[in-house]
C-alpha cells in the first residue's frame, strides 16, 4: 500500500473545502497500534462514591473487628494498638471504594467506621470478659463500667486509640492521588 503525495502548498492547489481537503488526504497506517481510539483517555469521576465507600469500609470493620475480637479474647494479642492498624485498614477501604477526590468526605467516613468499629469490638471483649468471669449477662451499664474502668483509664489505650484515629484521618488524606 504505497501512497504518493506531493507536498504543494499554494493557494491555487488548496481545497475549497475541508471535506475535498480529507478526501485527498493519504490514508493513515491502521495497524493496531495506530488506529485511533474511540476513548483516549479513561474516564475519570470527580465526585465522592458514597454507597461503595460505605460497604467497603463496613465489609472491612466487620473483618477486622471480628479478627481484633477473636485475636484478643484467646490471648493471642492483646494490645491496643491494633487500633491503629483498623484506622489504617478503614481508611484504605473507603479510599478504594469511593475513588481518589475529595479526602473530606473520606476521612469523614472513615472516622465514623473507625469509632463505630473500635467501640463494638471492646465493648463486646468487655462483654465476653465479664461473662468468663462472673458467669452471667453482662448488662449495658456493667459494659460500660467496665469499658471504662478497664480501658480509658489507662495512658496507652487512650493513646493508641487516638493514633489510631489519626491514622485514619492522614491516611485518607494521603491517598488521594494514589
Amino acid at each position: 500500500m504505497e501512497t504518493t503525495t506531493t507536498f504543494d502548498f499554494s493557494v491555487r492547489t488548496a481545497p475549497d473545502e475541508w471535506t475535498d481537503a480529507a478526501a485527498d488526504a493519504p490514508e493513515g497506517d491502521e495497524t493496531p497500534l495506530h488506529r485511533k481510539r474511540v476513548v483516549g483517555d479513561l474516564p475519570q469521576r470527580y465526585e465522592f462514591d458514597g454507597v461503595t465507600s460505605t460497604i467497603s469500609a463496613l465489609a472491612i470493620s466487620i473483618a477486622s473487628g471480628v479478627s481484633w475480637y477473636v485475636l484478643e479474647i484467646n490471648n493471642a494479642l492483646q494490645t491496643p494498638w491494633t487500633a491503629v492498624i483498623l484506622g489504617l485498614l478503614i481508611a484504605v477501604a473507603v479510599r478504594l471504594g469511593a475513588g481518589p477526590h475529595v479526602p473530606e468526605a473520606r476521612a469523614t467516613l472513615s472516622v465514623i467506621f473507625y469509632l463505630a468499629t473500635l467501640l463494638t469490638v471492646v465493648y463486646m471483649i468487655e462483654r465476653y470478659q465479664f461473662v468468663s468471669l462472673y458467669g452471667t449477662d453482662a448488662s449495658i451499664a456493667g459494659g460500660e463500667r467496665g469499658l471504662v474502668r478497664d480501658r480509658l483509664t489507662q495512658p496507652g489505650t487512650v493513646a493508641a486509640w487516638a493514633i489510631g484515629l489519626l491514622t485514619t484521618i492522614q491516611a485518607s488524606y494521603l491517598l488521594r492521588k494514589r
